[in-house]
């Protein structure tokens, strides 16, 4: 097993140890102790009781351990099942049957097949109560012709949307939640997650729709001997209230011998069919427009005569949820004997013989029963119970009558238990927080008994329309955008490129999927593009919220695999790019080592964002590849990642790189070759600044010397900044102590726990090579010190608005304006831009020039060069003479004389760097950030001299040392 890994509740630090260690290090035996294993995967609630004496290990590099949460289970019983797992790998690797596999299958049930399984669970979801209460009325406003158009239309979007739900279905197993499953675990949370919420709210309505059914069936019957208000609308209301809430009460105590009764009742509604059928042949009615088979009725009926200010699209509404529950086979895969076939076969098999039987019924009663004129109580306009009259008689009637009340009555109970189970689902994600509750399940049958009450609220509202017609459109625009997305799941899956996308079902067709979504889409906006907007609202709405929130969630889905295949395919084409001044973008390697122990380099980065570049983390872990692997594993370094959001203004966000090497040295140039991907490189390198580099010739009088120095500058006005440290800084300073027992209990990963600090583990001349190789791989370099002393906790409000002071840039040289660039990216951050003094509404940006005695006109040159950069420093501009050596300059020089010879060599350079020193002293005292040109390091240059010149350019206040590779310029006025 992996190296075991707990995180103490109480602590911020990870512990590597065994169970035993674990009872050891609290101090108290830890059985009988209660746990919760939260997983990378996922949480896996539960009571983990634990024994004290336990010596196995257990993987927790992936989990986190929280006590007092009861739930199932055991720990010691979670690890033997792991190591179970273990032995089942070994016997897999030898070609034998692995034990759980073994035990799964003893563990199966009964499966169910093509009929008896999926064709059946589609059919009784399929006829209902559209077919008994408004076949007629479809036939009287569309008439035969347009009437089997509906249907066909209706069946087209079905077949498609079956086809593309078979090959999903097919490419995996498929667990509860049915077409929220399907499309989240296809398109991806955002997308999954409104979808989920509603679907599962059609489905809620849909009770509304079964259970008006029945009310109807039941006011047509009642209403001349009993009506309670006096209105049949108002009656069909009242009474579906009390439905609703009767459906409520069967489902919080059980409905297991409802739906074993399911598919007898399918029998007694096929038999009910075969009564109407029968009937047109035995007799007629003329009083209720029954008037038998007669040619001027079918010449009648043939065309459409729309009434009520219905059309095509209004009724194609109405009638479109008569073939809905196709859904019902893919949501029981995993109890099927073979699903690549079951589900395809018994889908369309149901779609099939469910089409026959209403363009059957369609031509039968549009053949014998007569419109009715406007306004009569007969007929196909306003008899919607029309099968009783047609039907056989004496037992015909009965018969119907039975089989609308059982059906709608079974139909709006499945519902009601059927919504809550998508809405758990969606709720055990925790793609939306608010919906969390509904997660819960009742102890003695998981049942989801919140989501009940939820479902029965809002069927009780929509039961208060009191209307099938204007309910039943408002569950098509649910159906078809789930229908819509289930097809668009299928494209994009297709077209993905995924190795994983294999289905077993070979029957469908990428265009065929992309045609019925945008069908879907299309068929929406005919109906009602009013109620089309709102319900595409919602789900964009529910698609932002859900982006916002960004769940941490790893399903593999087609969208992960699209993306990927764009990107490569988008970095290919870029093949033959090749730099040029316009394009330029500021993408960063940033040697932070671990991240989040140096967030103050990272933010420095994140603070760049305007430049739209992309930031690498840069980590060095030094040892032998054999050992060092288990550490690199070990803190997931191969997840290519890192983002920290503790503040809001500094979302520190980008790609890490961390490397395997002899050296730092070696790393850091290998790391420097192989970062990025193509034409995404860095080209800017982040450095912290190197202290204690004196330490490194072990010179203590030089160190005394210096600090004589600093406090001689001070004592002249060059006077430091003086901040409270900052909260990220005493974090830091906690994170960087050291962890004794932690290293001692780490044994299995060797000594490496975190990468190594750039700023202190090294020597001068490493550093300073470093710093070489970057140039000579033509990379700009930044090298930020004193950046913890910049208060970045400190939100950018109105109350510390202006708090800061100006950001100063000396450029010294022409380093193709990366010196100027980079500040300007800088000022326009958000936290930057309120927090720093204002020009004109930005943050006030000085730029210094350093110019010999006699170029007045440099200041002038200057000028006009920014305005045609098109960067607003112009009213902020000054040059500066460095004028004669002093005898400051000379005292301060003489502290680093000590460096034996080394300085006498470069005598003339160094006093020219100490004299800029003054002046940066003199100018910048009040700045809250100082960009100074980075001397090069030319060859022939001691790097202690070298350090002492960045020693005296960046002490005391916060500083970036930056520099252009020399080569390209990143700055134009031209626009070719």
């Amino acid at each position: 097993l992996p190296l075991p890994h707990y995180r103490r509740p109480d602590s911020a630090f990870p512990l590597a140890m065994d169970l035993h260690l674990f009872a050891k290090h609290e101090g108290k035996a830890v059985e009988g102790q209660e746990f919760q294993i939260l997983g990378v995967g996922g949480t896996r609630k539960g009571v983990y009781s634990t024994r004290g004496d336990t010596q196995k290990t257990f993987d927790l590099n992936q989990y986190t351990v929280k006590k007092g949460v009861k739930g199932w289970g055991g720990l010691k019983g979670n690890i033997e099942a792991l190591e179970q797992e273990g032995k089942n790998r070994e016997k897999n690797e030898q070609g034998e049957i692995p034990a759980m596999v073994q035990h799964q299958r003893a563990q199966d049930g009964p499966k169910f097949g093509t009929w008896n399984g999926v064709w059946l669970a589609c059919m009784q979801n399929i006829l209902g109560v559209i077919m008994y209460l408004r076949i007629g009325w479809v036939v009287g406003q569309a008439g035969i012709g347009l009437g089997l158009v509906i249907v066909i239309l209706s069946n087209v979007v079905t077949i498609i949307t079956a086809l593309s739900m078979s090959a999903i279905c097919t490419n995996g197993k498929v667990r509860g939640g049915g077409a929220y499953y399907l499309i989240s675990r296809t398109l991806g949370p955002f997308v999954g997650a409104p979808i989920g919420a509603l679907f599962s709210l059609g489905q809620s309505v849909s009770v509304a729709l079964y259970v008006i059914g029945f009310c109807e069936t039941l006011v047509d019957q009642i209403s001349d001997k009993f009506s309670p208000t006096g209105s049949n609308l108002n009656d069909v209301r009242v009474y579906g209230i009390v439905v609703v809430f009767l459906l409520l009460v069967m489902a919080w105590i059980g409905t297991g011998w409802v739906m074993n009764s399911l598919q007898w009742l399918l029998v007694y509604m096929f038999f009910s069919i075969i009564l109407v059928i029968i009937g047109t042949f035995s007799h007629t009615n003329e009083d209720e427009g029954f008037v038998g088979w007669k040619n001027t009725v079918i010449s009648e009926n043939a065309g459409p005569e729309y009434r009520d200010g219905m059309d095509f699209f209004g009724v194609f509404a109405v009638f479109f949820p008569a073939v809905t529950g196709i859904m019902a086979g893919a949501n029981m895969s995993g109890d099927l004997e073979n699903p690549s076939k079951n589900i395809p076969t018994g889908t369309l098999f149901a779609i099939f013989h469910s089409t026959v039987v209403y363009i059957t019924l369609i031509i039968f009663i549009g053949a014998t029963v007569e419109r009715g004129p406007e306004g009569a109580d007969y007929g196909l306009y306003e008899n919607f119970l029309i099968y009783l009259v047609v039907a056989v008689p004496y037992i015909g009637a009965p018969v119907v009558l039975i089989a609308i009340f059982a059906s709608t009555f079974s139909s709006g109970l499945i519902s009601l238990v059927g919504a809550p189970r998508i809405l758990q689902a969606l709720a055990e994600d925790e793609l939306i927080p608010f919906l969390s509750p509904f997660a819960v399940m009742r102890e003695s049958d998981n049942s989801p008994t919140r989501g009940y009450l939820l479902t029965y609220l809002i069927g009780t509202a929509a039961v208060c329309v009191g209307s099938l017609n204007a309910v039943a459109p408002l569950i098509s625009m649910f159906y078809m955008i789930t229908y819509g997305m289930i097809n668009f799941s299928c494209f994009v899956l297709a077209i993905s490129k995924s190795p994983s996308w294999r289905p077993k079902f070979r029957f469908y067709n990428k265009f065929v999927a992309l045609a019925g979504a945008l069908i879907c889409i299309a068929i929406m906006f005919a109906t009602d593009w009013i109620i089309a907007i709102a319900a595409f609202g919602v789900a964009i709405g529910l698609y932002l919220y859900v982006s916002y929130l960004d769940p941490n969630v790893h399903w593999g889905t087609a969208s992960q695999a699209l993306k990927i295949y764009n990107l490569e395919k988008q970095l290919m084409r870029m093949k033959n790019q090749r730099f040029h001044v316009k394009t330029f973008k500021p993408h960063i390697l940033v040697m932070s080592g671990e991240p989040q122990d140096r967030l103050h380099l990272c933010r420095l980065a994140a603070s760049l964002r305007k430049g739209y570049g992309i930031t690498i983390y840069g980590n060095v872990l030094v040892g032998d590849f054999n050992t060092a692997y288990k550490a690199f594993l070990h803190k997931g370094y191969q997840k290519g990642y890192y983002e920290d959001s503790t503040l809001t203004d500094f979302k520190v966000q980008g790609f890490t790189n961390n490397v395997i090497a002899r050296s730092v040295l070696e790393g850091y140039k290998s790391m420097l070759c192989n970062s990025g991907l193509g034409f995404l490189r860095p080209n800017i390198v982040l450095f912290g600044f190197k202290e204690g580099w004196e330490s490194a010739v072990g010179n203590k009088r030089f160190q005394r010397a210096r600090s004589r120095s600093t406090n001689r500058w001070s004592r002249r006005g060059s006077a430091e900044i003086k901040r409270e440290p900052s909260r990220e800084a005493s974090e830091d300073a906690k994170r960087e102590k050291p962890r004794n027992w932690m290293q001692k209990m780490s044994k299995d990963v060797g000594d490496i726990q975190r990468g190594i600090d750039l700023e202190t583990e090294i020597s001068t001349e490493e550093y300073v090579e470093m710093i070489k190789s970057s140039f000579r791989l033509r990379m700009g370099v930044m090298i930020g010190r004193n950046l913890r002393k910049i208060p970045w906790s400190r939100s950018a409000d109105k109350q510390h608005e202006g708090d800061m002071g100006p950001i100063d840039v000396w450029w010294l040289v022409d380093d193709g304006g990366l010196t100027c660039l980079v500040p300007h990216l800088l000022s326009l951050h958000r936290w930057w831009r309120r927090r720093c003094l204002k020009s004109q509404g930005n943050c006030k940006v000085r730029l210094r020039l350093v110019v010999p005695e006699g170029q007045k006109e440099a200041q002038a040159t200057v000028v006009n060069m920014l305005e045609l950069f098109r960067i607003p420093w112009e009213n902020d501009v000054k040059a500066v003479h460095l004028g004669e050596t002093t005898g400051d300059v000379l005292e301060n020089y003489k502290t680093y004389s000590d460096f034996k010879a080394v300085f006498k060599e470069s005598k003339e350079k160094s006093e020219h760097w100490m004299k800029v020193s003054r002046e940066i002293q003199k100018e910048s005292k009040d700045a809250s950030l100082v960009f100074i040109t980075l001397p090069m390091p030319l060859e022939g240059i001691e790097p202690v001299v070298y350090m002492a010149w960045l020693e005296e350019l960046s002490k005391d206040r916060p500083t970036v040392l930056i520099r252009g590779n020399g080569y390209d310029n990143v700055l134009t006025f031209y626009l070719d």
